[in-house]
């Protein structure tokens, strides 16, 4: 299932499934972001983390072939991660992405996903500057598979559950050097300020998304002009299961 195009032009009066998820998706990372700047007026030193950052999985299943030119995904990461003790931390992350491809003449796909997981990450400071840590997490992804064939589209969106256990290192400046460096002041709000760049790498395991009855979508128009009915196309199913690298540039207080 290989994948590179858009949604077919023209305007759309209907809000599909996967898009009143993706709002929602976003809602609620934004309540939770919100809720945690609230929170972090209050949190000691080094509780509250945001990152943001990207992964690429290598899916080895060969419907993925159908929906991107390389055996790659590539999707997006906005996290916000509190401590609950010194060394165990937990999280929750929105993922997005897009695959989108031409696999034959007259065929295009577009593979919409977005995700929303919670995790939990032990981690040991051993310098200033590294801190090692290992990562266990898990949620689900809203796929939402566009085919157009020969001028016409179909749709279908499925929701598959994802985990995945990663071990990583954190790379950051002291908060000594931090300080020295911006002239912040030891009383001042950005006293235990701490920015760096995260590297983790590990495996995702996901469940298999069932696009086997793609359907035209609905129609605003009146009944006698609406199309003729078509059946539904199968594509089959796809697991984005694969050995996952991530990156991510983090600011902690």
């Amino acid at each position: 299932m290989k994948t590179t195009s858009r949604r077919p032009s023209g305007p759309k009066t209907h809000r599909t499934p996967s898009q009143m998820t993706n709002r929602a998706l976003l809602m609620a990372i934004a309540a939770v972001i919100a809720l945690a700047t609230v929170v972090s007026t209050e949190a000691q030193a080094d509780t509250l983390s945001f990152r943001l950052g990207g992964s690429d999985a290598a899916v080895t299943d060969d419907s993925y072939d159908f929906l991107s030119d390389d055996p790659f995904l590539s999707m997006g990461q906005l996290g916000v991660h509190y401590a609950l003790l010194d060394n165990l931390w937990v999280g929750m992350e929105y993922a997005w992405g897009v695959e989108n491809l031409d696999p034959l003449q007259g065929v295009s796909t577009t593979l919409d996903i977005d995700g929303l997981y919670l995790s939990a990450r032990g981690q040991y400071e051993v310098l200033s500057f590294l801190t090692p840590y290992a990562v266990l997490g898990g949620g689900f992804n809203n796929m939402e598979l566009d085919v157009t064939v020969a001028g016409q589209s179909r749709a279908q969106t499925a929701t598959t559950f994802l985990a995945y256990g990663l071990i990583g290192t954190e790379i950051h400046l002291p908060k000594s050097s931090l300080r020295k460096l911006f002239k912040i002041s030891k009383r001042g709000w950005a006293r235990d300020l701490t920015i760096g760049f995260a590297l983790e790498a590990g495996y995702q395991w996901s469940g298999q998304a069932d696009f086997t009855e793609l359907s035209r979508p609905s129609s605003d128009d009146e009944p006698e002009q609406a199309p003729l009915e078509a059946s539904d196309l199968n594509l089959g199913t796809v697991d984005l299961s694969g050995v996952v690298m991530r990156s991510a540039f983090f600011v902690r207080f």
